[in-house]
C-alpha cells in the first residue's frame, strides 16, 4: 500500500513510495517490485518491472498481462487528470509497440474479487482507454501541470488547450531523426521516417513568431532554439531532460498563457 501524495509532491517522495512497492513485492513474492509502471498524482510515471519481464500483479495472468498501476487509495480519492492523462499515453504508445494492437485494458477487479483499482479510478478506465477525458485541469486546481523539465502528453495536452487545437496529448508525425536527440521529450510524441508535421507544433511556431516559411509542423533544432529564445532560455536547439526551456512552457501554461 502506498501513501496518497498530493500531485505536488517531490520526485523523492514518490521514489520512497516506489521503494515501499518493491519491499512489499519481495516480501510477499520474492522478486522486487510487481508492477511495470507506477503513475502518481503529479502526472509522472516510473518503470518497475520492464514491459518484456513476467510481474506478479494480477495471479493467473502474471506471463500474459502487463501492469499499469496508479499509485494511492482510488476508493476514497480521485486520480488527478495529469495520473489519467499519462496513464492514457501509455497505453497508447504500447499498443502496437509493445503489445498487439487490439490490446485489451481491464482494471484488477474485472479479473480477480479486489477492490483494486478502487471505484473511482475504476471509473476513468474508459478514459484511459480512448484518451478522452484526461485533459489536466485549468491553472491553480489540484493536478496542474508538474514543472519538471519534461515534454509529454500532459504539457501537450495543456499547450493544444491553449493554442485552440484539437487536445489529445499527441505530437504527431515527427521526424524520427530528433528522437534521441532530444531527450525531455517523452511521452505522446509520434517519430515517423516521412515527418509530416503537427498542427499543434504549427500553432506554436505561429505564436512564438516565426516566419510563415518555417511553419512546418515539425520539432527539430530550428524551432527549438526560436522557442528557447521566445522563453527566454539559453538557446542550444535541444530539450534536453529536464529542460529549462520546457520549465519556462510549463510556468507559462500553468499561468494560462504562452
Amino acid at each position: 500500500m502506498t501513501a496518497q501524495l498530493s500531485p505536488d509532491a517531490s520526485i523523492a517522495a514518490e521514489a520512497e513510495q516506489m521503494r515501499a512497492l518493491e519491499s512489499v513485492g519481495q516480501s510477499r513474492f520474492g522478486t522486487g517490485i510487481s508492477y511495470n509502471v507506477v503513475v502518481f498524482p503529479s502526472g509522472r510515471a516510473y518503470q518497475g518491472v520492464s514491459w518484456n519481464r513476467r510481474g506478479t500483479h494480477t495471479g493467473g495472468r502474471n506471463s500474459t498481462a502487463r501492469s499499469i498501476c496508479l499509485a494511492g487509495n482510488y476508493e476514497t480519492s480521485q486520480p488527478t487528470a495529469a495520473q489519467v492523462s499519462t496513464a492514457a499515453a501509455i497505453y497508447g504508445e504500447g499498443k502496437g509497440r509493445w503489445w498487439t494492437s487490439a490490446a485489451p485494458l481491464y482494471g484488477h477487479r474485472d479479473v480477480k474479487a479486489t477492490a483494486c483499482p478502487g471505484r473511482h479510478a475504476y471509473a476513468r478506465l474508459d478514459d484511459i482507454r480512448t484518451g478522452d477525458g484526461s485533459t489536466p485541469p485549468s491553472p491553480g486546481e489540484p493536478g496542474g501541470l508538474v514543472v519538471d523539465g519534461a515534454w509529454g502528453s500532459a504539457t501537450t495536452r495543456r499547450l493544444q488547450q491553449e493554442l485552440g487545437t484539437t487536445v489529445d496529448g499527441v505530437v504527431s508525425s515527427q521526424s524520427v531523426v530528433w528522437r534521441d536527440r532530444n531527450p525531455g521529450l517523452t511521452t505522446g510524441w509520434r517519430w515517423v521516417a516521412d515527418a509530416q508535421g503537427s498542427r499543434v507544433i504549427a500553432a506554436l511556431q505561429a505564436r512564438i513568431g516565426m516566419p510563415g516559411g518555417q511553419r512546418d509542423g515539425k520539432i527539430g533544432p530550428q524551432t527549438i532554439s526560436a522557442l528557447q529564445r521566445y522563453l527566454g532560455t539559453p538557446v542550444d536547439g535541444v530539450i534536453s531532460r529536464e529542460s529549462r526551456a520546457v520549465m519556462a512552457l510549463q510556468r507559462r501554461l500553468n499561468a494560462g498563457r504562452v
